[in-house]
This record gives structure tokens, sequence and C-alpha cells, in this order.
């Protein structure tokens, strides 16, 4: 069966050829998901087994659905299902011969269809062969923020290591340098580290270059070609251009004009055209600096003064400089500003010292992923291409060349360079006719990755074929799909115009600009709304962002209100800049939405409290955290008692809370419940302790009142971040997850989940679609909000397919202007975020299936627009020639689709609730049904408060007793002393300041030595006992409803009896004497020694008076039994 009666059904019905092999260009809306289903389900009807397909995409979301489609049709041809629509017949008919052809339980396995991702199949080959690939057996793939923590820390050690290397050594030398250029920033030069570490596949030809030669002269000519390359291809298109002109074309007649008249503007310009090299570069820039003014435009004044002769501007020479085209103007400004090949590479001995100390990071980075047996997506993707440079061919390439027939990729536009050359060793060898085909499919214009190093530029190649190592191209037969099956005619017709006339109307290699091509729409007209409204400071009461959000929380309730049942509002934002003014216009008008990735969790009022708590129990000297505890939603004094508090004399904030616990109820209710925790710190989880603190204090509640349902969840993904990081380590799990939070965003909210309207950014749009849709803030300029105007260094791929690269570095704002080089790889990479901003627009615009609401804020001056350059306004703007009227109406010279509107008058409707939403019923009332028992455990029978014996002012107390106890621990199991600078680590992972921290691991290190010169504590720790446990867990049931649960730091049986040990670091008070302070301390542990006893007897089933209980305090090396009968 056949597809018919569209506009490109042969191109369709080609597609769907599979003896075949094509490069299919499919535009949004153009039902590709469709034609790749159709492909893969003829396929499985003729080949012998279903790994003979490969189908890569580049999501795990795309790869499932795929997936499960195929399987759907597979499962409607069991159960005999009529088709829904015509054009599905041939896909069950395609499904049912697949079925006859392939067992089921192929087809049934969960490996049986070969849909993966691209990494997911560089990890299926790296894995059937490991060494082959350089990789550890076992290795697994990082999760991003596991790989974005790891290459910081790399990062930040180098560079403290490199910095405490010999002053001489070539290392430190240039990490010295690095922290000079940057201003000693360390924070800028461990995101530099860190930046290059993630793109280091980008440098590899770079970095291979410079370990080949260690010649800076030899490296500077190699740069220098690929430079001269460069060069040749922007004068080409400037020649090109300029000889296209009057003046261009009569070039030498021109020039012998002048000599004639001696004309000073002839001694400088050469008698013919230059050729395209970079030799020639100075000729080109006489030329251009003689005809144009610093603009770029064509000289008006053309006497004397400015190199020509006095009457010279009535000459037809005159003429034909004014009359020069548009493009060669571009192009003669352009090449004002690049670099001459004379200057060589600017700052050659800064890109060593980047290099170097690169080098060294990547160094350490392999060698800890290869002991943790971890891979990122570069080093997965570079092991997958290792497996093809072996000299002979492997097992597993043999392998693959006979059991691989077909390939099919999907979403083709967002091939990085890495995946590129990997297909190509896939494919190697193939032949037209072999039997082998390959299906690329994708749209250029949608390509949106470029942070993720998609290149379209690959796209465009592969419609020559797909280059293979040591023979011609694969053949790829070019495709390209027009029929729309999703807008609106209107809007269809509206993209046509806009992208195909201005957007997108040419093509520039260099910025990877990609031509439109127009669609035609196949959707029944409905009721459709395409309209531009545009806000400014004239005439407004309130800020023009302000404005704008609130009309579109009007235009949206307006909408919404029409909504018929099933379908969808999308609201799309180009970047989260004023994400929460939109949002806050959204709610005002009383509309539930539902934000995908919304603002940042970081900015969320509670989770700030909540992560307080954290930093509290982890470190208690911040005071900061303790003081932040009394005013969070769910403990908060009033403004008075604070003041009070904090006027106490006490030095820390947690004296202060200490002092006042019996005087406010609530900080009694916060020191409890932080106290509870701290005794749990580093045997819990951290997420568990900071929950639990919460919750002991209503905080679920309390966010609930304060923010609703949205607060709540925003502080369930926090604790979640929390479980997420858990180390083992209190501190390392608390710098793991504050780094995890910096890219944390708020999730949805689930009072707003049975809301059709939903709002996220453009990039998280692709793919979807909605009846209507909003794209406000169209003044979003892709070159502004970056966090360096001037990067320390610069990286551009140069045109063309061999994929090299040029680097420059920025240069020292001290003493050097930027340099050419710097300036032009900067202007090539402004250029490509230009270009991909314009495919990011038309991804957004194609998401709607009838309605577009498009709003921006605009500038005026003098009555007259003037819109934010290179912003979509901007080219708005010009496509339809806009401008205000004399009665500030926005009107069109050429617009015959758009609404326009500018500054509406907004008249707020009063909404009584929220609409969007179900009203749900009244819960039914419930009460929870009680435990069946309650836990207990032995240290609750302290008061911790009073039985510490600590000095007040010694903060370090509570970090001495957590260290000496895993020491003590260490110790147990008969393992030798460590080192002070580990005892140190310890120490500072409590929270110690590194400066106290040094100190106190001597001294514990030297209270500890007297210890085991200590009869009974040398005794206790012996090796030969017949039975001991340090820090041993145990529970036991005393009675019914009770569960006791406790950790004992030490356990030994004699052979005659057991001896339950409690070591303790406490001291006595200032002024109070031996005796007092231990008769003190044996009341206050009596209870728990007790408790502990009974355990040890009742797990063992001893009779309890064979046990003894001690208390073992390490700062007096005495060991003190514990009666509980006294």
């Amino acid at each position: 069966m056949l597809i018919d009666n569209l506009p490109d059904e042969q191109t369709r019905n080609a597609a769907l050829d599979i003896h075949r092999s094509f490069h299919l260009e499919a535009p949004a809306g153009s039902g590709k998901t469709w034609l790749l289903t159709g492909r893969y389900l003829r396929l499985l009807a003729e080949i012998d087994h279903p790994h003979e397909i490969v189908a890569l995409t580049f999501t795990n979301k795309a790869a499932g659905e795929m997936r499960q489609r195929i399987r759907d049709f597979l499962n409607k041809t069991a159960k005999e299902e009529t088709p829904l629509y015509p054009h599905e017949q041939i896909l069950l008919e395609a499904a049912a011969r697949a079925r006859e052809r392939q067992p089921a339980h192929r087809l049934q396995a969960p490996d049986g269809l070969r849909i993966m991702t691209f990494h997911g199949f560089c990890l299926h080959l790296v894995q059937r062969a490991p060494l082959e690939a350089s990789v550890p057996p076992g290795s697994k793939v990082m999760p991003d923020e596991e790989q974005q923590q790891l290459r910081a820390q790399v990062a930040a050690s180098t560079i403290r290591d490199l910095l405490y290397r010999p002053s001489g050594d070539p290392l430190r030398k240039a990490a010295e340098n690095r922290l000079l250029r940057l201003n000693n920033n360390w924070l800028a030069f461990r995101e530099e580290l860190a930046d290059l570490l993630e793109k280091r596949d980008l440098l590899d030809d770079l970095l291979v270059l410079m370990g080949r030669h260690p010649d800076k002269e030899q490296l500077e000519e190699i740069l220098t070609g690929r430079l001269e390359l460069l060069l040749k291809r922007r004068l080409a298109k400037c020649l090109t251009a300029f000889e296209s002109t009057s003046l261009g074309s009569n070039w030498f007649n021109f020039v012998g004009h002048l000599h004639e008249h001696g004309a000073e503007a002839a001694n400088h310009l050469p008698k013919i055209l230059p050729p395209a090299e970079g030799s020639k570069l100075e000729n080109w820039q006489e030329i251009a600096t003689t005809l144009t003014t610093l603009e770029g435009k064509p000289r008006k004044r053309l006497g004397p003064a400015a190199g020509f002769y006095k009457g010279f501007t009535h000459t037809i020479w005159a003429e034909a400089v004014q009359a020069l085209s548009p493009e060669s103007l571009e192009h003669l400004q352009n090449i004002k500003r690049l670099p001459l090949l004379a200057d060589g590479i600017a700052n050659l001995d800064t890109l060593y010292d980047l290099v170097l100390v690169v080098g060294e990071a990547l160094n350490r980075y392999r060698s800890i992923c290869r002991q943790r047996r971890l891979l990122d997506y570069v080093e997965l993707e570079q092991a997958a291409l290792r497996l093809f440079d072996q000299e002979s061919p492997t097992d597993l390439q043999l392998f693959l060349d006979r059991k691989i027939k077909h390939l099919l990729v999907d979403e083709f536009q967002d091939t990085s360079r890495s995946q590129w050359l990997l297909l190509q060793h896939l494919c190697s060898g193939w032949q037209a006719d072999s039997g082998r085909t390959l299906f690329v499919v994708g749209d250029p214009k949608q390509s949106i990755y470029a942070f993720r190093k998609a290149e379209v530029s690959l796209f465009l190649e592969a419609t020559q074929g797909l280059p293979l190592p040591g023979q011609d191209p694969f053949p790829l037969e070019s495709l390209q799909l027009i029929a729309n099956f999703r807008s609106h005619p209107r809007l269809v017709d509206w993209n046509n115009q806009i992208f195909a006339q201005t957007i997108m109307s040419e093509t520039d290699d260099e910025a990877d600009e990609v031509v439109h091509v127009s669609a035609e729409a196949l959707v029944t007209p409905t009721p459709d709304q395409v309209s531009l409204t545009l806000f400014s400071s004239e005439n407004q009461v309130n800020h023009p962002r302000e404005a704008e959000a609130e009309w579109l929380g009007q235009a949206v309730l307006q909408e919404l209100e029409q909504l018929s049942e099933g379908e969808k509002i999308g609201i799309l934002l180009f970047a989260r800049t004023h994400l929460p003014l939109y949002i806050q216009g959204i709610q005002a008008a009383g509309v539930a939405v539902r934000v995908q990735e919304g603002a940042p969790l970081l900015v969320q009022r509670e989770v700030l409290h909540l992560r307080q708590i954290a930093h509290a129990l982890i470190r208690p000297q911040d005071d900061v955290a303790w003081a932040a505890l009394l005013r969070a939603p769910w403990s908060q004094l009033t403004l008075d008692q604070f003041v009070q508090v904090a006027s106490q004399p006490e030095p820390s904030w947690l004296d202060k809370i200490k002092t006042f616990k019996e005087d406010f109820s609530i900080m009694g209710k916060v020191w409890q419940a932080m106290t509870k925790a701290r005794q749990r710190l580093g045997r819990d989880g951290l997420a568990e302790l900071v929950e639990n603190v919460w919750v002991e204090l209503d905080g679920p509640a309390a966010v609930a009142r304060n923010s609703s349902t949205a607060g709540v969840a925003h502080c369930r993904s926090y604790l979640d971040i929390l479980a997420q990081s858990e180390q083992g380590l209190p501190e390392d799990t608390l710098l793991k997850a504050e780094m995890l939070l910096q890219n944390a965003y708020a999730p949805p909210d689930p009072g707003a989940a049975p809301s059709p309207v939903e709002l996220m950014t453009v990039h998280r749009a692709k793919g979807l679609e909605f009846d209507v849709v909003f794209l406000p803030f169209l003044d979003w300029n892709p070159l502004s909000g970056g966090r360096l105007s001037q990067p320390p260094y610069l990286v551009e791929r140069l045109p063309g397919s061999r994929g090299e690269h040029l680097i420059a570095m920025a240069p020292d704002r001290r003493r050097e202007k930027t340099a050419g080089l710097y300036r032009l790889l900067r202007d090539i990479g402004n250029k490509k975020k230009l270009a991909e901003a314009k495919r990011i627009l038309y991804v957004a615009v194609t998401r709607a299936r009838r309605s577009l609401y498009l709003s921006g804020v605009v500038g005026t001056r003098d009555g007259e627009l003037s819109p934010r350059k290179d912003s979509p306004i901007w080219w708005l703007c010009n496509h339809h020639r806009l401008k205000l009227s004399e009665k500030q109406e926005l009107i069109a010279e050429n617009n015959d689709y758009l609404d326009l509107s500018f500054n509406p008058l907004i008249t707020p409707r009063i909404v009584h609730e929220k609409v969007g939403v179900h009203v749900l019923p009244e819960p039914l009332p419930f009460s929870p049904e009680p435990l069946p028992y309650s836990t207990l455990a032995p240290s609750q029978m302290v008061d911790w408060g009073q039985a510490t014996g600590e000095h007040k002012e010694d903060p370090n107390a509570r970090a001495r007793g957590v260290v000496t106890h895993r020491l003590m621990e260490h110790l147990g199991h008969g393992r030798p002393l460590p080192e002070p600078g580990a005892l140190g680590a310890a120490l500072m992972s409590e929270g110690v300041p590194e400066i106290e921290a040094k100190p106190l691991a001597r001294e514990i290190l030297k209270e500890v030595q007297l210890c085991l010169q200590e009869d009974f504590f040398s005794w206790l720790l012996k090796q030969d006992h017949p039975q001991s446990y340090s820090e041993w867990s145990l529970e036991d049931r005393p009675a019914a409803d009770k569960i006791r649960t406790g950790t004992v730091d030490r356990v030994v049986f004699d052979g005659d009896r057991w001896w339950v040990v409690d070591y303790k670091t406490s001291r006595p008070l200032d002024g109070e004497s031996v005796a007092n302070f231990l008769e003190r301390e044996s009341h206050q542990y009596r209870p728990q020694l007790h408790a502990y006893g009974e355990m040890v007897a009742n797990h063992f089933a001893v009779d309890v008076r064979s046990v003894r209980t001690v208390l073992y305090f390490t700062a007096l090396q005495r060991m003190v039994k514990v009666n509980s009968a006294s």
C-alpha cells in the first residue's frame, strides 16, 4: 500500500523503500516519527533477526517512545484491530508481516529491538570489549551532576597542588601565570579548568598537536596555517561579492583613472583585485578603508582628504562607490578587523600555560575515573571510537560488521563530531549495492543544542553522503518533506513568510545558518489567533515588563475559558530571566499553571530556611545558620525576641540558643530537635536528619500555610537532593548537595497538576505541541546575559569537513588590547549564537496548533520604535516594517497575518478561584493507625544539655568527640594510629576550621596515645579476646510494645564476664574537682549504661549480673564502673 493525496507523497513512499539509503529533512509537524516507525516495521518484515537493525536517537525518552510505538503496532496486529485513520493501514500491514517473519520471543525480549541513544549504544559497545576500549571492566557512566562535581573537585585540587610545587617547576609557573591573567581569581581559574575538562574533545586535536610539536615556533606555524584557511574563506566571499559590483568588475580601470588624476589613494590601492589569499589581506583592508567609512557605509566625501582628487565626486566612479551592494559593503567591513598573518598567533606563551595546566588536570581526572571505574560522556564516546582505531579488526568489529545491516538515526541535526565519527566507523566498508542501508532524518532548523556540542553543519554535509575512511562516501539520497499535519494554515503561511524571506533567507556555513524550506498546511482551518503585542515605557504606569506579565495572565485566562476538552496551552520562554514576574502575572489572573523546571530552587524562601538546618547540624560554628533557624517559617520568633537573643553576651549563636531554650518555648523545641539530630549525625543520612528536625518543628504545615503545596514540594525536592548526595561523611554530603543545588529548579506545583496550562523553556518544549502557544520576552538577545563579557579563552570550529579548531587567549586586560584572532573567534561565536537563536524561534512558533500570541518590550525614540538589536522582535520589526502611527498605534507595511497591539489597556478581571483546576471534594477524615510498638534509644535517657561537661567556649567539643570515637573504633579493629593529617581532615569534615584542626588533631592523638599506655584501655583493645566488638549496633525488645535500639562503643568478653564500655571525651568544668566530675557523669549516664548492659545480656542470653558496664574518660585515662543498683 502507498501513501497518496499528500503534496510530498512521492517523497514519503520513497522513504519507506528499505532497499535504499536516505538523508531526509523533515520540518516541524511533518510526521517523521510515522516514517521512522514504518521503515523500522518494514525492515523487521524482511531481515533474519531484529538485531540487524539499530535505531539511534538522542534522548532516552525518544528511544522509549519509538520502541513503545513499534510494539503497539505489533500488538494491534495480534489483536486484529482496525486502523484509526487510513495511513495507519500501511503500518499495520508492515507490522503483520513483521510478526510472521520474526519469532514472538525475539520481538518481546527486553533487548529485542535495538532502539537506543547514542550514549547507550556506546556503552553497549564498551561493555562488550572494555580492554580494547582501554577502560576498566565494569565501568559505569556518571550522572550529569556527578560529572560536574568531579570536574570541579579535580580542577580545584590541581590548582592547589601545582601551587605547592617548587618555585622553579614549569607547572607551578604555568598555574601562577594563569592566576595572574585572571587577576588572582581562584574561582574563575577553577571554572576555566572544569570547563576545559568537559570540552576536552573539542581541544583534542590541539592537545595532540602541542604534544607532537613542543617547539612553539612550529606550533605557531601550524595554527597560523589554520588561520590562513579561515582568512581565505572570508576573502573568497568578499572577492565574489565585490566582483559582482560595477566598481569591482572595472577595478583596473578605476585605479588607472585615479593614477591619471594624481589621486593619493592610487599609491596605496592594488592595480588589480588581489586574490583571496591570507597574504593579501592588507591589500583588501586598504580597499575597504579607502571606500567605506568606519561604520561600513560608502564614503560620501570623496575629495583629497579621503585620498581622491578634487572633482572626483562628479564622476561615474564616485557613483560606482556609492552604488556598492549591501553584501559587498558587509564583507568589506568584516575584513577590516581580520588579523594579519604577519602578526602571528598572539599570546602563544599564555596558550602554552593553559595547555600545561589542562594536561595535568586531565591526567588526574582520567586517573580518578579509572580508579573508580567511572566514565563521563566524553570518555564514553572516545572509548567507543578507540574500538575502531585498532590496526587489525577486533572480534567486536567483525561481529558488528556481520550483525548490523541497517542503521536509522533520528534527530540527526543534533549530531556531535564524535557521534559523526562513530557513525562513519559503523558504516566502514559499506557499499551502495551491499544490501545495507542508512536512514538519517532530522530538521536543521530545529538544531538548538550547541551547548551539547551538536553541529548542524554535519547534517548539511551528509547531503553529499557519509564520508567513510579509506573509500568513497556512502551515498545518501536527499529527500524533503513539506506537508505539515500540526498547525493552522494561517500559522504555517506566516512561518513560511517570515523565515523564508527574512530570518532564514540565506546560508552561511561559517555561522551555521540554514535556509528555510516552506511547508504546506494540511489541517482543517479552525478559529485561530496570531497576534503581536508590544509594550513600551511610554504612557505606562507600570514598568513595561510588569505590564507584559499582567497582560499575559489575562490573555491566558481568556484562552483558558474558551479551551475545549483535551486542549493545552503552552507558555514558552527563551530564557528564565523574567520567569518569576511572568508566573506572578499568570497567578494574579487566577490561572493555575504547571511550571516545568521553573525558578531556581535556591531562590525559594522555604528551601533557604531548610538548608540552614543542614548547615547548622554539620557546621555548629555557622552563626548565620543558627540565627536563621529562629526566623524560619516553622520556628519564627518575634523580631523583639530575636533582638533579645542576639543581644546576649555569649560569643556564638549556638550558646545563645542554649541559654534561652528555657525562656521561649519555640527555642526549646528547636534545641531539642537539633540536639537529637546532632546525636545521630554521621550515623543516619543527612536527608533523614534534616527532615526529622523539619517535621518535629511542624515545618510541612507551616510551609503549606505560607506557600501552599508548591512550597512543600520545593522542600521535598531539597530533601531529595540531600538524599541523592549522601557520601557517608556529613561535610562531603553537604558539599555535593550545595553543588547540585546550583542547577536545581523548582518542581511543578502539585496544586496545578490538573491544569492544561504549562510554562517551560523552548528547549524543553522541543518535540511537544500545544493548541495555543504564548511566546513572551521577544526582546530576548542571545548575545547578552553571559557570565563573562570576555572569556579567558575562545575555541571555535573552523568551517569545513575536517572539524579542526582554533583557540585564542584573551588579552591581558592590564596591558593589551583585544587581539585580532580573539576578536575574530568571538565574532564567529556570536554569529553562531545568533543563527541558533533563529532556530530557537522557529522551534518555539512551530509548537502551536491553532493560535500563537507573541509579546515583548520595545524601546521608543521620538515616537519611533527602537527594538533591541539581534532579538526576535528586531527580526519581526524588520520583516513586517512595523512602526507607530500618530495615534501611537502599531501598524505594519508588510503584514497579512498578524493582529497588532501596542500598550493595550489591561483591565484585570476578578477571579474568585483558580481557573484550569478541577475542584476536588473535601478529603475523607481519617486517623492514622497507631504503631504496634514504640522505639527507644538508650542515648535518649540522657539530658544532653547537662551531661556534656564541655566548656561553653569550646565550639569544637562535639567534633572532638565524634572523631575520637571514630579513632577508637579504628583501633578496636587492630589498625594502627593514623597520621595527624588524616585526623585533621576528619575534623575539618565535621566543621572545624583548618587553622584549628591541625593542633586539635595532634592533641587528640596525644590523648589516645596516653590511653594506650593505660592498663585497662590497652587490655580492652587487645585482639585476642574470645569475642570483641567496636561500634556495635544492636536492638532488643524489652516489652511487647517496645523496641530498644542503640550502638555500643566497645563490647568485650574475657571468657568469664562481658564488658560494656562507653567512651567519653568530656572534661571537668572549670574549678570542678575530678571526683565531683566523675560522680556527676556516672549519675547522668547510669540509665544509658544499664540499658546497654540489659541489651547485651539479652542478645547473648546471659545473666545481666555477668555484665560489667564502664565509662572510660579519654581525657583522664580513667575507667569508672557504673553499678546499675546505685
